[in-house]
């Protein structure tokens, strides 16, 4: 009797271990049945060559080019203001001849030269 009691629990053990493996099996398959492919055809391709190491940019130039017509435009225009610029001293009696001069007035420096040769 004993050793059926024996035969008993030791199949009932097997029994419930198997069960608990099933158990196991089942709480750790979770993803589904999807799988990394890992064919061939699915792998990344190795490169035969690397590629070129990267390159520094070259310097901006530090030549400054001037626009020769900005020099023009400038003189004229100041002899434009020059006649609404205040003075700091007060005009004497001879300073009369620099007010009465065509660059005070605004004019232009080809109307100044027609001036100075209409005047010689």
């Amino acid at each position: 009797m004993e050793l059926r009691n024996r035969k008993k629990s030791i199949a009932k053990l097997e029994a419930e271990a198997k069960l608990e493996r099933q158990r196991v099996r089942q709480s750790t398959d979770d993803d589904d049945g999807f799988r990394t492919p890992t064919s061939a055809s699915h792998r990344i391709p190795s490169s035969s060559t690397c590629p070129p190491a990267p390159r520094k940019p070259p310097p901006p130039s530090t030549r400054v080019y001037s626009n020769p017509a900005e020099g023009r435009r400038s003189a004229k225009l100041s002899l434009r203001f020059d006649a609404f610029t205040p003075l700091a001293k007060k005009p004497r009696a001879g300073d009369a001849a620099i007010v009465d001069s065509p660059s005070a007035l605004g004019a232009t420096v080809h109307e100044i030269r027609t001036a100075k040769q209409f005047s010689q």
